[in-house]
């Protein structure tokens, strides 16, 4: 298994959580954490299924 090295990944709010099978789940929230990562130039990951939500934040 390969992870990220934090580096990688320190201008990003990440958000989501795994399902049993690996994937990221839905999760509540995300148009806040959008918002936030907006706010501080961060970029956002958050599961597929959420990126309707996030877009709405304005970036």
């Amino acid at each position: 298994m390969n992870s990220v090295p934090q580096e990688e990944i320190d201008n990003f709010i990440v958000v989501g959580k795994l399902s049993l099978d690996g994937r990221m789940a839905r999760v509540p929230g995300v148009l806040p954490a959008a918002i936030k990562a907006n706010a501080k130039n961060l970029g956002l990951i958050c599961p597929q299924a959420n990126e309707r939500e996030a877009s709405w934040s304005g970036n």
